[in-house]
């Protein structure tokens, strides 16, 4: 009788044990999941603002090409009396 007691016993130990490394193991595969996700989410805004940056840089540099271009008409400046 104790003997089935303790291989009843020693199974049920062996079935929490078997559990409680699943859960562990779930539980970090969320973690790093969750891990992915903002390393992810951090990395689209980085280019985001990145390409937001060049596009700026772009517009700059032709902005003032057009303002260098020979035979360009001025632009008015409103220091300056218009006469």
């Amino acid at each position: 009788m104790i003997s089935e007691w303790m291989k009843v016993m020693l199974g049920e130990i062996s079935r929490k044990k078997a559990d409680a490394a699943q859960d562990r193991i779930e539980e970090q595969t969320r973690r790093e999941e969750q891990t992915r996700r903002e390393e992810q989410t951090r990395c689209e805004e980085q280019t985001r603002g990145d390409d937001q940056t060049r596009r700026e840089e772009q517009s700059r540099r032709e902005e003032e090409a057009r303002r260098n271009e020979p035979g360009a008409s001025p632009r008015s400046d409103p220091g300056r009396a218009q006469g």
